[in-house]
């Protein structure tokens, strides 16, 4: 449909879930900047049903639902995510997908979904999944505590804009409810910086 388009690496699906320093990384992500978005997606998307064997659709859809979710499409990346995960549960389990499902039904506000699939045994013993444990916990109204500003510089400010915006707006909103104002405002603060930073590029 779209000759001449680049082949995007479908390692960067894995990878972006195990190697790099964060679950959710807006630079493995998004799609390229400089390619139109729409022709990309519908290649990435003719490419599952056309693949040579379940693990190259399974990477492709994971692929996909890495830029749906960097773009906020809640439902669009939980349908490949689920379809990943109905086709291959060893796959999901190893790449670690429950992080994405639960990232998806987040951006849905399906919290106790979301709660669901952060607690799978995969995603044991890392402090950024920790994190949103402890975030969805508290917004079903369950004892979590959590620090956004001591996770920013090295994980959220690392994230999606979309996931940057929802996550402060929650911890925000958090710290006023305790009369915290002052760290609300340097959470505003920070996704101030963030726009500052992503204007500059």
């Amino acid at each position: 449909l779209s000759p001449g388009l680049p082949e995007l690496d479908n390692a960067a699906a894995p990878e972006a879930l195990q190697s790099v320093p964060t679950l959710f990384s807006q630079e493995k992500f998004a799609l390229p900047s400089n390619l139109p978005e729409r022709p990309l997606v519908r290649d990435m998307l003719n490419k599952i049903p056309s693949s040579e064997d379940m693990q190259q659709a399974n990477d492709q859809r994971l692929r996909l639902a890495q830029a749906y979710l960097s773009m906020g499409m809640g439902p669009e990346a939980l349908a490949l995510i689920d379809g990943v995960r109905r086709s291959d549960i060893g796959f999901y389990r190893s790449g670690k997908v429950a992080a994405l499902r639960g990232a998806a039904n987040f951006l849905l506000q399906r919290y106790n979904e979301a709660l669901r699939d952060f607690n799978a045994s995969e995603l044991n013993n890392n402090k950024e999944t920790d994190f949103w444990r402890n975030m969805l916990s508290d917004l079903l109204g369950k004892e979590g505590s959590y620090d956004y500003l001591a996770m920013h510089n090295d994980y959220i400010s690392q994230y999606p804009p979309v996931f940057q915006q929802k996550i402060a707006v929650v911890a925000a909103d958090r710290a006023v409810d305790t009369k915290e104002y002052n760290i609300a405002i340097k959470i505003f603060e920070t996704l101030t910086q963030s726009e500052a930073a992503t204007d500059e590029e």
